[in-house]
This record gives C-alpha cells, structure tokens and sequence, in this order.
C-alpha cells in the first residue's frame, strides 16, 4: 500500500529525481551499517552556496529515532513506533527546528494505520493548530483515495481526491495511470493532475512517464514527459531525460562505479534561449557507501 501523495509514485520520481543539475556538486556518503543508519552530504549550488547535512537513523526495539541537521541551522528529530500488539499501526512525533527569525517551528504528531488493502495516515501541528488526513483504499488493481487539509477549527480546509490503476501493457511489461485533484485558489478542485507510467519487464528495462497539470479555473495545461533507459544487462548504467512545456530539458547519466560509488552527472537547457549562458546548467553528484 502507498499513501495518498505517493499514488503513482514512480511517474512523479521518474520525472522529478534523479537530475542533479540543481546543484553543482553533490557528494552523498552512507555508512554501510544498516543500524545505524548515517548519512552526511554536502553540496554547491549553480551560485557557489554551500550547504550539508548529517543523518543519523537508530532502530531500537520498536521505536525508530532519526535526527538530521543542516549547515543552515535547521535540524530535525523523527521518532516512530511500531504498536507490538497492534500490527500496521505506528505511532510518530516530529519536530522541526527552522531555525530563521521569521519563520516558526513545527511539531508533527501522527498516526499511520497500514492494512494489506488499506492506508490511513492523520497529523496534527499543535503549534500552528493544522492536521492533514489521508486514506488509500485498494481492491485488485485500483487504488482510490483522498486528503483533507485544514485547521483544527474547520478554517481553510483543503480536498484532494485521487485514483491509480496499474495494468500488464502485454507478458513483458506494465503500465500505471492515475488522476488527482487539487486544490486552486478558492476552487476545492481547481487542478486536474494525471499520470502514466510505463515499465518493461525485460533484462534492461525502460520506463516511460508522463504529466498532465491541468488549471481548470484559467485553463492553462502543463506537460512533462521523460524516459529511463538501462544501457546494459548489470544495470548499474543507466541514461534518464526530460522535456517540460517551458521548452527545458534535462539529462542525467548514472554510472555504478563499484560496489562502493556511484556517479551521476546531468545537464538541462532552456531550449527557447539556447545562447544564454544562464539557461544551462550542469551537476555531478556522487554517492559513496562504505
């Protein structure tokens, strides 16, 4: 089962991770130890701006604690436990320290209740006095849900509602689509989100994936579509690409060095302003585990 935001979740990654462009370095280094698990990464953006953060997640029993902090001063601490004597129901507080003058903590306290056919998750902010509810309910291959999101005091409430279903497109592959709402403005359903996605089932799989945003208050559509291709039967090389409606391209090419690296460079162009030096960008990311 997924959660509600996740509905077609490998659509959405396909077409927005996975592209490093967004920074200019990028150097991710895990720790082979599974428990605890601990990640450190840093990073320069197009600009010259650093940035890093640690990660450390301990499992103990049936509480799960993960703390990160950033360069920046924000920091983070997620502690989850799983019920013993109430199986699919985990327990969660977290509390997010902002740390900016003009911008106020958060503190989430949650419930999530997994079934083999059922997905709930509920939060609330005592701090800012909002919740968030969400259900997934699935039967063979649909999964249909909503969201809620609001005050505690029934003010600014928001709706989304969301269906998927998943399919064999033929014996060597399976294609995925799904459709969401949104809310716009003061309209409850103002944006119409679809999705599909396609992946084949043979020893270098391809995906393909697509994105429709549709405003139904202005009418205006935005489009995505991109691609993953795996250039050899190991899969440890893989080549992935994009193209949005604003005329921007990104590439990525991802290339398992070892055992222990893996390397990820990508690019993406303003295709409607090819001369401007400000409408390329380029990013390496490398992931080390040791």
């Amino acid at each position: 089962m997924v959660l509600f935001r996740d509905l077609n979740k490998a659509s959405v990654d396909l077409l927005n991770k996975g592209y490093p462009h967004d920074k200019a370095w990028d150097l991710e280094y895990k720790y082979k130890s599974k428990n605890p698990e601990i990640v450190n990464t840093a990073s320069v953006s197009p600009g010259g701006a650093f940035d890093a953060s640690s990660k450390l997640k301990y499992s103990v029993s049936d509480v799960t604690t993960e703390v990160k902090m950033m360069a920046t001063g924000k920091s983070t601490i997620d502690i989850k436990y799983a019920a013993p004597k109430l199986t699919g129901l985990t327990l969660g507080m977290k509390f997010d320290r902002r740390g900016e003058k003009n911008t106020k903590d958060s503190l989430d306290v949650s419930a999530e209740y997994r079934l083999p056919t059922l997905h709930s998750f509920f939060s609330v902010n005592p701090l800012s006095s909002s919740f968030n509810l969400a259900n997934v309910v699935e039967y063979n291959a649909f999964k249909v849900g909503s969201e809620v999101t609001g005050k505690v005091d029934a003010s600014s409430m928001k709706y989304a509602l969301g269906a998927s279903y998943t399919g064999l497109a033929s014996k060597a592959g399976e294609f995925t689509v799904s459709l969401k709402t949104a809310p716009h403005g003061d309209a409850i359903f103002g944006r119409l989100i679809g999705h599909v996605h396609g992946k084949t089932m043979d020893t270098k799989p391809t995906e393909l994936a697509a994105e429709v945003d549709y405003n139904v208050l202005d009418g205006r559509t935005n489009i995505q579509f991109g691609g993953l291709w795996y250039l050899n039967d190991q899969r440890d090389t893989f080549f992935k690409a994009k193209l949005s409606q604003n005329a921007r391209m990104s590439v990525a090419l991802t290339h398992k060095v070892c055992d222990y690296v893996s390397a990820t460079i990508g690019s993406q162009i303003d295709v409607s302003k090819p001369s401007n030096p400000d409408a390329v960008k380029h990013g390496l990311k490398l992931e080390i585990c040791a």
